[in-house]
């Protein structure tokens, strides 16, 4: 496990001078390896930590709805796993209260207000914190998340924000074809839906595949949107971009609480 953050790189974020047979043969090995059986015990942190009365769960990495094995040993993070933690939290009868402890640049929207509704049934019975570390980031869905605590601290240095949705189209028609690549789809249903996916081997996308996915993108955007005037009362909509505010200005802005240096610190006054 020692170089696997290291070929993941080159893998993944590295052009490679690969043969199609290699190439194929790499994702088959791939494949394996995410669908095995692991013991991820000794790679993998434990889903939260108790102190006194105050659990803490570390809300770390890009976050997916569900991950396999290699994405969790990359870093990821399962909302499918959060979502059974906060629920097992909510029945441990000697944790008072639950902190969220960020660090994350957000990730996908599948699952996210599935992990909203349980971290609002787990407001029941106990009091939930976000927190963000000094150096750390909590943006996109993972502040889309932060903000359905009963209160955000974050340190002076912490960055929080990030208000926005996107998706990435990447037509490789061009790519295909230079390899002597030829695409053929058959479609049911509408052109918008049925076709969008397949658009980046068989070209551009057409007006109708745009304002599709335009749509989708503006429906998500509103729903974080919501969810922060909901639980950020006098949120400014000026304030709802891909901006990042830091500390005390995310405190003026609304977006945060309070600052505090420590973790430690707000576990030992919530012990008190």
């Amino acid at each position: 496990m020692k170089y696997l953050n290291t070929i993941a790189e080159k893998i993944y974020n590295k052009p490679l001078g690969i043969t199609q047979n290699a190439l194929e043969s790499l994702q088959i090995r791939l494949k394996e390896v995410s669908c095995m059986p692991m013991d991820l015990d000794d790679c993998e942190e434990e889903p939260y930590s108790i102190i006194g009365s105050v659990a803490v769960i570390n809300i770390e990495g890009v976050i997916l709805n569900d991950c396999n094995p290699l994405e969790k040993l990359l870093g990821c993070l399962s909302l499918a796993d959060l979502r059974e933690d906060l629920k097992e939290l909510s029945n441990n009868e000697i944790v008072k209260t639950v902190i969220l402890n960020f660090a994350s640049g957000g990730g996908m929207v599948a699952g996210i207000e599935e992990t909203k509704q349980a971290i609002e049934d787990l407001k029941k019975t106990k009091a939930v914190y976000s927190f963000v570390g000094g150096g750390n980031i909590c943006a996109s869905s993972a502040f889309h998340l932060a903000v359905m605590a009963n209160a955000i601290l974050v340190s002076t240095s912490a960055e929080i924000g990030n208000v926005g949705c996107y998706v990435v189209f990447n037509d490789i028609s061009k790519m295909l074809s230079d390899a002597g690549v030829s695409i053929e789809v058959f479609k049911g249903g509408s052109e918008e839906e049925s076709t969008y996916k397949a658009a980046g081997i068989t070209g551009s996308l057409t007006d109708a595949q745009k304002a599709y996915i335009k749509e989708g993108v503006d429906k998500a955007y509103k729903t974080f949107c919501d969810t922060v005037k909901a639980n950020r009362k006098g949120i400014k909509d000026d304030t709802l971009t891909g901006k990042f505010y830091e500390g005390q200005e995310a405190v003026d802005v609304g977006f945060a609480d309070y600052t505090l240096t420590d973790l430690d610190i707000l576990i030992d006054y919530l012990n008190q």
